[in-house]
Formats: C-alpha cells, sequence, structure tokens
C-alpha cells in the first residue's frame, strides 16, 4: 500500500478547541469509535487523525467544517500506539470471525476494536471511506 503521506493530521472545527490543544499538549480522545464500541468493557474513547496529502487537506477540511489541524508523523503515531483504521465488509467472512470473538469476549480482539469498522455495499448504510485513510490512536 502506498502512503498518501507521512504526516497525520488531526483536525479541530474551532479556533479555542486548537488553542487547548496547543496549550494543554494534549487532544481529548472522543469516541469510542469501531467495531465493538458498545460493548460495556470497551468504553475506550480515540484520537482520530486523517492521512491525506498536504495538497488534498482542504477537501478535507470543508468536508468536516474544520478550519484548524495539527500534523504528526506516522513514526510519532505509531510509537504512541496509533494504527490505521481497518475497514471489513458487512456480511463477509472476515466480519462473521469478528463477530464470533467478540461473543466468546476474546480479550486480544478488545485491543483491536478501536482500529476496526464495518462498512457496508449498501446504499442506504453506507459510509464513504474512500476518500480517506483514517487512523486512531
Amino acid at each position: 500500500m502506498v502512503d498518501m503521506s507521512k504526516y497525520l493530521v488531526h483536525f479541530s472545527n474551532s479556533y479555542d478547541s486548537m488553542m487547548r490543544i496547543l496549550s494543554s499538549g494534549t487532544i481529548d480522545p472522543s469516541g469510542p469509535f469501531g467495531k465493538l464500541n458498545k460493548l460495556p468493557q470497551h468504553r475506550e474513547k480515540t484520537v482520530c487523525l486523517s492521512e491525506k496529502p498536504f495538497d488534498s487537506l482542504s477537501k478535507l477540511s470543508s468536508r468536516r467544517g474544520s478550519k484548524f489541524g495539527l500534523a504528526f508523523t506516522k513514526e510519532f503515531i505509531i510509537s504512541k500506539g496509533g494504527n490505521r483504521v481497518w475497514y471489513v465488509e458487512k456480511n463477509s467472512s472476515q466480519h462473521i470471525s469478528l463477530e464470533r470473538m467478540a461473543s466468546s469476549n476474546n480479550s486480544s480482539l478488545l485491543e483491536l476494536v478501536p482500529f476496526i469498522e464495518i462498512v457496508s455495499n449498501n446504499q442506504n448504510e453506507r459510509r464513504d471511506f474512500d476518500w480517506e485513510r483514517e487512523w486512531r490512536v
């Protein structure tokens, strides 16, 4: 897989929010995100970032309604436990395997939960992730 950029960007929708991040040195996580985010044993919140070439950031920024962003190298985000999000097709063999592991309360799976999203080809359920490569910490 070819990298889109060596940087990952966290977007913020307000000047005040960006100033809080810069003054505190931390980004407050949100969520939880991921396949099993409704399970009581998984309530971990995450910070979301986008991998986009810098010359394409304006499209993503306008789509999100965000005027501000902070860029980090991938190496830094990986060192903090981050990884790209894995998109799994709904009702695929991988999705079925994930459901089976979730029903057995597989503790190893819980470590991966923030990085897994189920996507669907059904137009009524479709969330379009093709234009962005998302990362989470």
